[in-house]
């Protein structure tokens, strides 16, 4: 069979040819351009979004509170140098605030200095009364401790000359403040604070050369929500004791009595000399520092009790913790 093609279905074939074209032009131009309109509005929206994110850097860098700087400037313990000088010990301190915030003012509502002599605490005092502290501005802390104060009885007077003999007398110096932050007319809430000083005098009782001018680190502070203390003889529990809720500042001791409720029993008979308690102590806390807390933890904590032939207990119990 034979197909002739004329002259008129080669123009047809030619148009529609043409008007798929013009079609597919239409249609790609169509697509460009929904393409370029998604991008600038993409562009536009992460335009936005950068710069709201760079203002709000910028402002919560500008207000964002700083913690007071602590710095100790004097401290001294003349009596150290003189022959007789736990007839008339006394203790003398200069400590710096400096409050390093731009625009920021900081309220001290309370604020309680606590000196210590291996961990333990020989004096406390409050300081000032509540003040207000503007920016860019350096408050100072001085003054003596003596009399009632100061917790130095002779055998602890004795422990500070023998170590004046090895060249120095290490201390530890807290101050424990709350504080309230002022941005403009806004007030924060309040916000515990510790400084430690961890400093040394010579053995002219004057504060060592390399600890003038020390800065004192604020450090982490622990709170205690729940301490339990349990002693245990054999599946019975003997003694117990939960302490109230408290926070600790950093390179802080705390010391509690726990007074075990079956002491005739125990002295009867039983466990004398053959170490049949177990201690435990159970704690819940947090870290705090300023405003900031970490949720709720929970550690425990056990060790074995030796005793001696009269029911007296060993001064010094390590416990481990319990995993």
């Amino acid at each position: 069979m034979h197909i002739q093609h004329t002259a008129d279905d080669h123009r047809g074939g030619r148009h529609q040819r043409q008007h798929h074209h013009a079609q597919y032009n239409k249609h790609h131009a169509q697509e460009s351009l929904t393409t370029r309109v998604s991008k600038l509005i993409c562009a536009v929206f992460l335009s936005i979004l950068f710069t709201v994110g760079l203002v709000t850097f910028i402002l919560w860098l500008s207000l964002r509170p700083h913690r007071p700087r602590f710095h100790i400037h004097e401290f001294s313990i003349p009596s150290l140098a003189e022959p007789n000088g736990f007839s008339n010990v006394h203790v003398t301190y200069n400590v710096t605030a400096q409050n390093p915030n731009l625009d920021i003012g900081i309220y001290y509502d309370t604020m309680n200095l606590t000196l210590y002599y291996q961990d333990q605490t020989i004096a406390e005092t409050p300081l000032l009364f509540p003040f207000y502290q503007s920016s860019k501005n350096t408050a100072i802390v001085y003054g003596t401790l003596s009399g009632p104060t100061l917790r130095i009885n002779y055998a602890r007077w004795i422990q500070l000359l023998a170590a004046r003999k090895q060249g120095s007398v290490p201390f530890r110096l807290d101050v424990a403040s709350s504080i309230r932050f002022k941005v403009s007319a806004w007030d924060s809430r309040h916000h515990k604070m510790h400084a430690n000083c961890e400093i040394g005098v010579g053995s002219n009782g004057m504060l060592l050369e390399s600890d003038k001018e020390k800065k004192c680190p604020i450090g982490i502070t622990i709170c205690y929500v729940e301490i339990s203390v349990k002693v245990h003889e054999g599946g019975s529990v003997v003694g117990n004791k939960s302490l109230v809720a408290f926070c600790q500042g950093r390179k802080n001791s705390v010391t509690e009595e726990v007074v075990i409720g079956g002491d005739q029993q125990l002295r009867g008979g039983g466990v004398a000399g053959d170490g049949g308690l177990r201690m435990t102590v159970e704690t819940v806390f947090k870290y705090r520092v300023l405003n900031w807390k970490t949720k709720i933890r929970h550690m425990g904590f056990e060790g074995f009790v030796r005793s001696g032939s009269e029911g007296n207990f060993s001064e010094n119990i390590y416990l481990h913790k319990i995993p």
